[in-house]
This record gives structure tokens, sequence and C-alpha cells, in this order.
């Protein structure tokens, strides 16, 4: 086992103030600032919480992502959501992680903003090298090279020639690992800097042991020990010491390989590195196995399954991560047995024309040998069918659980809105938890109704839109019968990026004609028309109640839902109409996407 040390990029700036610069930074979100200010506002909020509650941190990041949108600023998008990759990296999810990077890529580019463009490039290359895409790596370290100001950013420079050392190494162009690395120790060096200093040599002794060359490799691991040792670097001592063990191993030094291990096995103990103390377990078995010493070498065998099954369990939840690449895989395993059944099947007829002049009993073995073929082969496609519709299963699955979990955990946010309502006396205070929860409410509805679909594809939009419209009349004290909804669709599912949005702005519209447009009225009517045209959809929301005021303008109202609605109606590339004929009309007009 030979140990290597990646160094990637990760970064972002996490703020370590008290609660007071949390309450100070609240109390500015409430302002009415302009939205570039805010999206500043709620990223400050998200690095106050950043690799400390995470699930809120990723709320202010959204939050302030929404705000740089509207404000189009594209050097805060790239960082933001370079921020949120850091932060899904970290936590075990490179995939995910890598759709932050590539959202945030174009953003960084477009602003021209060199820095986050080298975390960006340094992240992406840190995942490529882990999933041992060595060529994608070896591209972005490549672009940072290109960018990087060696004389301003040495260690930046240094980091990215180890790192392409490595792949070099991995690649077997050693003679360029060791030109890289050996430029990446002279920066080192240069800068003083004994933490790289150590993981350099580390690598350089690696490629020497590879190598065979043992002198050679010990000094550079005993370089990399010292300083690792001296700086208080414990797991990479530890790294070091596991590989002298695997050196001395090659040398038959079985009283030096038991004395690292047992150092590494102790300190990754006392530090709870449950990997490395597998590794160092493995270490010690085989060399007390070569020792004919077989009742320890045992004992440290099962030491070794028993740490190296907790370390799979504790990183099993990246399997979910990643079984819809295992999903696309089998796909693409599926197309190569047909293509190569295919090719087997036209390399058959062709040597079938070959030996027509044979003799019978020629012909008859071939047609046998073609047919035990094209059953072979038929038996494999049918296999690979059945693991793909079963990872595909599995995939369903896991997605109706998804949206059963949102469903609940929107509702008891609910339930706790709920609960500040009955407590709070200020009667603005609470209008706007009612409000909140309502749109809570909107939103839980699409996931429950995508929880029970057959088709996770797409939500019955009619069905939703009754039950979402008929429910607002109610609760404002109004009979189901005030509304009339006339959903005429080709294909009523709508894809959930649509019916989002689209609930949303309902609840708003709909909430806003129930609270205001009836208060002179005595019969209330609300109608609701989705009706194609054109290859769109026409959206009309309208009442008879009192109407507008005199040249209201939706997106000039100070009001929050409002505002809210503009923008959800701008993420589906339409604009918000309206009049006052006979009450109140609003209209706009969307692609089925």
């Amino acid at each position: 086992m030979k140990y290597l040390y990646l160094i990637f990029f990760f970064f972002v700036g996490v703020s370590h103030g008290q609660q007071s610069t949390v309450d100070s930074l609240l109390l500015e979100s409430k302002n009415n600032h302009p939205d570039s200010i805010l999206s500043r506002v709620f990223n400050n909020l998200f690095l106050e919480y950043a690799f400390k509650d995470n699930g809120l941190a990723f709320e202010y990041l959204d939050t302030a992502i929404f705000y740089a949108k509207n404000s189009m600023d594209q050097r805060s998008l790239g960082r933001y959501y370079n921020n949120r990759g850091v932060i899904l990296q970290h936590t075990g999810r490179p995939n995910v992680a890598m759709q932050s990077y590539l959202e945030a890529l174009p953003f960084a580019e477009s602003a021209q903003d060199s820095s986050t463009l080298l975390r960006i490039y340094g992240n992406m290359a840190g995942i490529y090298m882990g999933r041992q895409e060595n060529n994608k790596a070896k591209n972005y370290f490549q672009k940072i090279i290109d960018l990087v100001d060696q004389e301003k950013d040495p260690h930046t420079y240094l980091k990215t020639l180890n790192n392409l050392g490595l792949i070099f190494k991995r690649d077997g162009e050693i003679e360029e690992a060791l030109n890289s690395l050996d430029q990446g120790l002279k920066i080192a060096r240069s800068l003083e800097s004994e933490a790289d200093i150590a993981n350099i040599q580390n690598n350089f002794g690696l490629i020497y042991l590879d190598m065979g060359d043992y002198p050679n490799a010990k000094i550079c691991f005993d370089e990399a020990l010292t300083l690792n040792r001296k700086i208080g670097n414990t797991y990479q001592e530890i790294m070091n010491r596991l590989n002298l063990g695997n050196l001395y191993f090659g040398q038959k030094d079985y009283p030096k390989v038991i004395r690292e291990s047992e150092v590494a096995l102790g300190l990754a103990t006392d530090h709870n590195y449950v990997e490395e103390q597998a590794l160092a377990n493995k270490l010690l078995y085989e060399v007390y196995k070569e020792l004919g010493q077989i009742p320890k070498a045992f004992s440290f065998l099962e030491a070794y399954a028993q740490l190296n099954e907790e370390y799979l369990k504790d990183t099993y939840s990246k399997e979910v991560a990643e079984l819809q690449e295992e999903f696309e895989s089998v796909k693409n395993e599926q197309e190569i047995v047909e293509l190569k059944q295919r090719e087997e099947t036209q390399a058959a007829i062709l040597a079938k024309k070959n030996v027509q002049v044979t003799l019978g009993a020629v012909l008859f073995l071939v047609m046998s040998a073609l047919l035990a073929l094209v059953y072979y082969l038929f038996t494999l496609k049918k296999k690979s069918a059945r693991e793909l519709e079963a990872k595909n299963q599995r995939i369903e699955t896991l997605i109706r659980e998804l949206h059963h979990r949102v469903k609940n955990n929107l509702q008891i946010v609910t339930s706790l809105l709920n609960l500040q309502y009955n407590r709070i006396e200020d009667e603005e205070t609470k209008q706007a938890i009612r409000e909140g929860q309502s749109r809570l409410e909107a939103m839980s509805l699409i996931h429950k109704n995508l929880y029970l679909e057959e088709d996770l594809s797409g939500l019955d939009i009619k069905e939703y839109m009754d039950f979402l419209t008929k429910s607002l009349a109610v609760s404002y004290g109004y009979p189901v019968e005030v509304v009339n909804n006339k959903i005429e669709l080709d294909n009523p599912f709508l894809g959930l990026d649509v019916a989002v949005p689209l609930g949303l702005i309902v609840n708003e519209l709909a909430s806003n004609a129930f609270k205001y447009a009836f208060e002179q009225k005595e019969y209330a009517k609300l109608i609701l028309e989705m009706k194609e045209k054109d290859s769109k959809i026409v959206f009309r929301l309208k009442d008879n109640g009192k109407g507008l005021p005199e040249n209201f303008k939706p997106e000039r109202s100070p009001s929050f839902g409002l505002k809210l609605v503009t923008s959800l109606i701008k993420q589906l590339n339409s604009k918000l109409e309206s009049s006052s004929e006979q009450g109140t009309e609003f209209v706009f007009e969307f692609v089925r996407k």
C-alpha cells in the first residue's frame, strides 16, 4: 500500500465573529437595501455558519444567490457557487460539489475574477484526481499554471506542481513527475515552508520506492517524518511511518516494519483515524504472516477487517450520490454489449460466406458456434437490462423518499411557525408568519403529490391547482364554490421546475384576492385559467373584486408578495401584465419545460 499526499485548493472565507455580529447582520437583512447589498449581507450570514451549521448556512447562501442574480453580480455569483461546492466537497459529496463548481465557472470567467477561477480550477482538479480521471485533472492544473503569477502567488504554484507530479506518477511518466516535484521543492525551500517540503519529500519517496531505489526513498521519508514531527502534523506523520513500513517490508527488515507500524497504529488510534488504523493493522498482519507467527497475524487481520468495515460504513452515504453515475455506467455497458453483438454477428456472416464451399459438416459447426454466441450475447444483454432496471428502481425509491422527507420537513417548519404565531401579539408579525406558512404549504403540497405520483417526471397541475385554490378559499372563510378553475392543457403534467414557481405565484395572487379584493362584494368569484396557445401556456387569474389602484405596476409594488411573484415569473422567462376592468386580472405566458 502506498500513501500519496494530494494538495487541493478548497477555500471558503469563514468569519469567526461573535453572536453580536450575527444579530447585526440579521437586523441589516430586514432593511430595505438594494439587492446587491442584501446579497452581501446574506453571504456574510452564510460565512458565520459555514462548517458549524451547514443546513442554515446553505439557506443563507441560497438567499445571497437569489439577490446576486437579481442584481446580475457575476463576480459574487462565481464566489458563492464555489463556496457551496467547497462545503459539499468537505462533507463527502464530490459529485454534487462538481455541479456547483460548473455553475460557478461561467460567472467567474465572465467577471474575469482570477482569484476565484484559481480556486475553482483547483477544486475541480482535486475531484478529478479522486476519481482517477488524470487527463481532466491535468487539464485544470495546467489552467492554474497558465493563470497564476509565480512571483505573486508561489504557494499556489508549488501546490499545483506537486499535484501534477502525482498525476505524472500515476500515468507512469516518472521523469515528468520528478521534474515537477523538483520545481515545487525548490519553491518550498525558498519559502521555508516546512509543511510543503515534507509533503513533496514524501511524494519523492513514493516514486523512489516504486523504482526500487530504497536508499533515496528512505532519505526522503526520513526528512518528511522529521519535519512533520517538528511542526506537529500528526496525520502526515502517520502516513510517513506507514510508507517507511512498506519500505522496510520490501527490504525484509521486519523488526523495523513492526516498529513503524505500531507507532502509526498508536497515533491513529489516539486521534481516531479509522482508515489509517486499518492500514496499520493490515501491514502488521502481512509482516507477522511472513514471520510465520500465524495466531498473531490472524489477530491483526481480524482487527483490519473490523476497522475496514467500520470505515466503509462511514463512507456508505457516498454510494447514494454515486448511484446516478452507476445507472449511466450500466447504460453504457449495455450499449457496448449491443455494439459487440452487432460486430460479432457481422463477423459470423462474413465467415459463413468464406466457408460456403466447404463440407456440410464444417458449415454445421460454424452455425452451431454462431447460435451459441448469439445466445450468450442475448443472455448477457438480459442480465444488463435486469441490473439497469434494479438500479432504476433504487433511484426512483430514493427520489420518492426525498420528496416525502421534504414534505415532512416543510410541515415541521409550518408547525414551528404555528407555535410561534400563537405566542406573538403583534398583528403585523403574525400576518407575516401566516403568509410564510401559506407559501410553505404550497410547496409541501407539490412534494406530497410527487411522492404519490406514479410518474416522478411531472405533476398533474390541474389537480394541484384545484386543491391549492380551494384550500386557500376555505382558509380565508369563503366557500369552495367561489373558485372556478379552467385548466385546458393537452398534457396537464408539468415539471417540478415549473410547478414550484407556478404554485407560489398562485398562492400569492389568490391570497391577495381573498384578503383585499372582496371587501365590498356580496358575491366573490375567482377564475383561474390555463390554456395552450402557439406552443406556450397562457396563465390568467381574475377576480370580480374592487380592482387595483390607478397606475398600479406589479413590479413597482412595495409588497414582498408581489416582489416574489415578479421574481418567480422572471424565472419562467415571462412578464406579468395586470388590468382592472370589472375586478383585477393578472396574465402571463410561459413555455412548457
